[in-house]
């Protein structure tokens, strides 16, 4: 036994939840995608409205963005996403509709979408923002692919970024070079000249004086009876006796050491 269209659309309301799935699945054929949304809309609980959607997409019913939109919330997680794969459009995002895709829609919730459904919205994309919401978007890209992409559309488009904008996009695009257009020419080629003077200033900087003892003259005098114990003078160093800071390479008067190297 079978049931048209026409005839299910009068008389629908007036049946029982138990006949509803019999009338359902007895249905040789369907209205159009608007009528069933209508219909689904006005049944009283979610398994009739999954059973007459799974029944539209079997007799290959077309609907629109509007009826995907509209039975957001209607129908059961899997039934929703099972015409969003019958349709092309987006369960989670059921309110974008990539057949009239603008970039207001796609700079407003490309956050929200996966790296492949950002990917394939830059690829469907008839148009582009200004500079600062492009280089906003990729900044926020979920990956170096999309990032490359949107950037590769924006060229294509014509799209002019400022300096400021190339040099915040030199880590993606390493296609901006720094040739100080903002430093003045003569800035540019001055020389910085410190002068003799300077440059020996400079170099005492960087080597400073070795602060000595008051009677060392860094040379061995012949004192030695002055000179405090130390034990020898190898490799530029004196080796001095306990309790000693200095001496000489005759190794003094053996001092606090007891000893000494002149014998």
């Amino acid at each position: 036994m079978s049931i048209s269209w026409g005839g299910f659309i009068d008389r629908y309301p007036e049946w029982s939840e138990s006949t509803l799935r019999t009338r359902i699945s007895e249905l040789d054929e369907i209205g159009s995608g608007d009528e069933v949304v209508d219909v689904i809309l006005d049944f009283p609980t979610e398994q009739l409205k999954g059973q007459l959607i799974r029944r539209a997409i079997r007799h290959k019913v077309i609907f629109s963005h509007d009826d995907f939109e509209n039975l957001d919330g209607e129908l059961s997680d899997a039934d929703y996403r099972a015409l969003a794969a019958y349709t092309g459009f987006d369960a989670d995002c059921p309110h974008i509709d990539d057949n009239n895709l603008t970039w207001d829609d796609f700079y407003n919730n490309f956050s929200e979408w996966s790296s492949r459904d950002v990917m394939r919205r830059i690829a469907i994309l008839t148009e582009l923002g200004p500079a600062d919401e492009i280089v906003e978007a990729l900044l926020g890209m979920p990956d170096s692919d999309c990032e490359n992409a949107l950037y590769q559309k924006a060229v294509r488009s014509g799209v002019r970024f400022t300096r400021e904008q190339r040099i915040e996009l030199d880590w993606l695009t390493g296609e901006y070079e720094d040739d100080d257009t903002d430093t003045p020419p003569e800035e540019q080629s001055k020389p910085n000249r410190i002068g003799f003077f300077g440059a020996l200033a400079a170099l005492f900087s960087v080597f400073p004086r070795e602060e000595k003892h008051p009677h060392d003259n860094g040379r061995c005098d012949g004192n030695c009876d002055t000179c405090p114990a130390h034990f020898g003078y190898r490799y530029g160093r004196w080796y001095y006796g306990h309790g000693h800071q200095w001496g000489c390479e005759y190794g003094g008067n053996g001092g606090a050491s007891g000893k000494s190297n002149r014998d």
